[in-house]
């Protein structure tokens, strides 16, 4: 079971358990918001993937289920996921996931993983599916880019991207990366500016690298405010609640691994980051939000 609840005061932003580096954020006590799908036999079977956010909602992806929340942290609506959908993003009315297909209903002989579009109220429409898992995925001018398998636990220098289009959900190419640090898996979470692909992959150093359309490394920014890796969720925050900062959000998941979840229910924090480009780092500012960012 996950609760979400709301910070809502002078630097609300979304979670009542808002916190940067131990300091918390003022909070008003919410309507508790509840996940209660988990995958038979996977002891971690509510991990949280990845989440997205458009002017009025927050999208939540956790394995087997999808979730909308409004941006004072109440729940709308959750809905099944096949197993095991990982990042979400949300572009133009349309949610896309990006699944990798293990656990439960996967079949050995079928496809390894796939791009599923939703509308905003997630409806499933349409989906594609391909030979290899997805995971990792965002959308610049109506293309999609995802993390493309395959991708090994043990650490490696390449990694892959596929390119699809939005519109007819064809792929458009497959390319490697590479930017100088070992990774494990593949491209976890992936945001973008509007020009540049934001890609987090599992690296406590470098967990972050910025490629430009054709997927051509720009930069390896500082992202050592993380003070962890990313692998939860990672995503810009909307123009319209950003308060006109450049400002990236990360969500992560607290005491996932409790016993009695209904007694200790697990928790999400999320935590913003202003992204210095002259400095080409990101700085946590959660604890320094201004009253007019991310709140209407």
């Amino acid at each position: 079971m996950l609760r979400v609840t709301v910070a809502a005061a002078a630097a609300a932003v979304l979670t009542s358990a808002v916190a940067s580096q131990g300091a918390k954020l003022p909070a008003l006590e919410t309507e508790k918001a509840v996940l209660v799908h988990t995958v038979p036999g996977v002891r971690n079977g509510n991990h949280v993937q990845g989440f997205c956010a458009d002017d009025d909602y927050i999208y939540v992806s956790q394995m087997i289920q999808l979730t909308k929340f409004d941006w004072k942290g109440n729940c709308v609506k959750k809905v099944e996921a096949p197993s095991h959908t990982g990042d979400i993003c949300v572009q133009d009315g349309r949610l896309y996931a990006a699944v990798a297909a293990w656990g439960p209903g996967a079949r050995k002989d079928g496809p390894k993983g796939g791009i599923y579009e939703y509308d905003t109220d997630l409806n499933f429409l349409r989906k594609v599916e391909f030979d290899q898992g997805l995971d990792g995925i965002a959308v610049i001018d109506g293309v999609i880019y995802a993390g493309y398998g395959p991708n090994p636990m043990a650490g490696h220098l390449t990694n892959r991207f596929i390119r699809v289009d939005a519109k007819t959900l064809k792929t458009i190419d497959v390319k490697e990366v590479c930017y100088g640090a070992q990774t494990a898996f593949g491209c976890q979470n992936a945001a973008s500016d509007g020009k540049d692909l934001f890609a987090i992959f599992y690296n406590g150093e470098k967990p972050l690298a910025v490629f430009d359309r054709e997927l051509n490394l720009k930069s390896v920014p500082d992202a050592s405010s993380f003070h962890r890796s990313c692998g939860e969720g990672f995503e810009r925050v909307p123009a319209s609640r950003a308060g006109g900062r450049d400002l990236f959000m990360r969500l992560r998941t607290m005491n996932r691994f409790v016993r009695d979840r209904d007694r200790e229910p697990i928790y999400a924090v999320i935590d913003f980051f202003e992204y210095d480009r002259a400095g080409n780092r990101l700085v946590n500012v959660t604890a320094k939000l201004p009253s007019t960012a991310c709140v209407k």
